[in-house]
Parts: structure tokens; C-alpha cells; sequence
């Protein structure tokens, strides 16, 4: 009887011990982007007030880390912490998404997907979101690195990944039709007719930008368009012979095929009889 009882009371220690440990997990904290904000801000402000004249080999020294350090902690938050974010998706801006307090607000932060890689490709599923959607992203703020050997850390962000909406479960529907006399930035789908190269050269399209005449309607769009695209991709729009001309950037999306359902972010536009969207900082999402 009492070996039963020494090792029921084994086993309840291991228990507590387990118990104990997964308390002390750390925990991912979530902030509204408009609270978050009035922290980050005053950190990197404050960092660059106090870094303001230090050489680029100064910032990459640990003495830099330890100014970040100080006034993130100052601020209540940490370098190298994970969080998760709530606000507005606004837009891709290379390689980050631009998460907005409220629409149109020029307050905002960037959150970067792989800003310690050389090489970094934007998620093609954040063609699936649509500007001013509610979402939530988990990012790394103040992210230390690896850099020539030397463990450094930025005042911006890393590792940023999408955790709502659930973009594997947005469906296609075609809404190219609706988009016509819309100018506001928003999610198209549509199917792929054709994919050509931007048929101007850089020169030709230079010239065309710096000769817009915008009293004309829509010039202004299509020549920005024009000068910064490398490819247009023509999608069907539904019951009529015309197409909806997506000026964009291989750059930043892989290049779908003809006959592909597509997503992308735009601004619409119609020039000269000509329906046109400008898609040159979108990732193309092509549904199978």
C-alpha cells in the first residue's frame, strides 16, 4: 500500500512539474493596431532621434541593438517579439503588407514576410484580400539577425504571416464586370484571355508618362500603368466582347497562363474606350 502511494505521489509531481512548465510558455500578445501604434512610434523615434548621426557601420554594432532594446522595453515591448496585430489591410508595398488604423488613415505599419532574406517572394494568397478588410497577421517587431557575422537587430518588422480571414477558403467569383467605372482599389477575379509584354520600351513609355495631358479622363492612370508594368494580362469580361486590361510587375507575381482564374489588387480605370487596372505591386493568385 504505501509503495502505491509513494508512486501515485510520483506521478501527481510530474504532473504539477508539466503543469508548471507549460504555464511559463510564452504568450503571443495581441494588440489593436491604433494602441500599438503609440508604442512603436515612440521607439523608433526615439531611436532614430538618439541614432540620428551614427554611421551605417554604427548601426550595425551591438551598441545600435542595445538602444533598441532600451527604449522597446522602455515602451513596454521587446526586440525579437512576436505579436499579432489587429487593423485595415491597405496594400502590398513590396515585400510588406500595409496594415492601416482605419481606411485611408495615414497611420499605418508595415509588416515585412522575410525582411532578414536576401530573396523574398510575397505570399500569392494576399491577392486574396481586399483593402480595407479586418484582418489579423502575426510579425516579429524589432527582429534581430545575422548579418556578416555580426547578430544585429532592426527597428522594423519580420516573419509576418496572415491569421484572419483564413485565405484558403476565399472562393473564386468572377467580378471583372463589376470593377468597370470603379476606381477604387480593390480584389479582381477574372480569367486569363491572354499574357503579352509591355509592347514600349522604357524610353517610349518615359515619354508617354511625361506627356500626359490630365484634363483627358483616365490619362494620368493608364500612363502610370504603362510606365511601370512589365506585362499585361487581358481578363474576360463576362457577356461581352471587350477585356479588362491588368498592367502589372513580374517582379512581384509569378505570370499565370491563359485560360488561369486569377486574383489581384488594383486601382480600375478607363481610358479611350480602354477598361484598365493597375496591378503593378499585386501578387497574382492563380486558382487550380
Amino acid at each position: 500500500m504505501r509503495k502505491k502511494f509513494l508512486l501515485l505521489w510520483s506521478l501527481l509531481g510530474i504532473l504539477v512539474l508539466i503543469t508548471a512548465c507549460g504555464s511559463n510558455k510564452e504568450t503571443v500578445k495581441e494588440y489593436n493596431i491604433d494602441d500599438f501604434l503609440k508604442s512603436y512610434n515612440k521607439v523608433v523615434n526615439s531611436v532614430e532621434e538618439k541614432t540620428k548621426y551614427w554611421s551605417d557601420s554604427e548601426r550595425e554594432e551591438s551598441k545600435y541593438t542595445d538602444v533598441i532594446k532600451q527604449y522597446a522595453e522602455k515602451n513596454d515591448l521587446s526586440i525579437n517579439q512576436t505579436i499579432q496585430l489587429r487593423g485595415k489591410f491597405a496594400y502590398i508595398l513590396g515585400t510588406a503588407l500595409n496594415l492601416q488604423e482605419e481606411e485611408n488613415s495615414e497611420n499605418s505599419f508595415l509588416c515585412f514576410f522575410h525582411a532578414s532574406k536576401k530573396s523574398t517572394k510575397v505570399p500569392s494568397e494576399i491577392a486574396l484580400l481586399n483593402p480595407g478588410d479586418n484582418i489579423k497577421v502575426e510579425v516579429t517587431i524589432f527582429p534581430k539577425y545575422n548579418e556578416n557575422g555580426k547578430s544585429q537587430a532592426s527597428i522594423y518588422s519580420d516573419n509576418c504571416k496572415v491569421i484572419t480571414p483564413n485565405l484558403s477558403k476565399v472562393k473564386y467569383k468572377s467580378n471583372t464586370n463589376s470593377v468597370i467605372g470603379d476606381s477604387t482599389t480593390s480584389r479582381i477575379m477574372g480569367e486569363v484571355t491572354s499574357v503579352i509584354e509591355n509592347p514600349y520600351s522604357e524610353a517610349e513609355r518615359k515619354e508617354i508618362s511625361d506627356s500626359v495631358d490630365s484634363s483627358v479622363s483616365g490619362e494620368y492612370e493608364f500612363s502610370s500603368a504603362l510606365q511601370y508594368a512589365t506585362n499585361i494580362v487581358s481578363l474576360n469580361l463576362d457577356g461581352t466582347d471587350d477585356k479588362l486590361l491588368c498592367f502589372v510587375n513580374k517582379s512581384y507575381a509569378k505570370l499565370p497562363k491563359t485560360g488561369d482564374k486569377i486574383s489581384l489588387i488594383g486601382s480600375p480605370f478607363t481610358y479611350s474606350n480602354t477598361f484598365g487596372v493597375d496591378a503593378n505591386y499585386s501578387p497574382i493568385y492563380i486558382f487550380k
